[in-house]
């Protein structure tokens, strides 16, 4: 038995576990934040642009690239934020499997 197959009989047991969803629950969430943040810095770059070229608006423009530097922190902690998150998550998962 592979160790993914062992994971997923782990998870089919406890997938009732209040523990196990929060935690899950959470790492999804960081994993999500960071796929989006990666999206929303493209579409504040392209706000950058069209502030600068098409509809000069100083305030608008600034904006853009305060929002780039916010969704870049996500995507810069985004590694060791999932680690943390999925290991506290296995950690769990592994405690209620032990407990049931």
């Amino acid at each position: 038995m592979s160790s993914y197959e062992a994971v997923a009989l782990i998870r089919q047991r406890v997938k009732d576990g209040r523990l196990v969803l929060q935690h899950n629950i959470e790492y999804g969430f960081f994993r999500n934040l960071a796929g989006c943040s990666v999206i929303a810095v493209l579409v504040s770059i392209l706000d950058v642009g069209i502030f600068y070229w098409v509809a000069p608006n100083v305030v608008a423009l600034r904006m853009s690239i305060v929002m780039i530097l916010l969704y870049l922190f996500p995507i810069i902690a985004a590694k060791h934020l999932m680690r943390a998150h999925g290991k506290r998550y296995a950690r769990v998962l592994i405690q209620e499997y032990l407990a049931l």
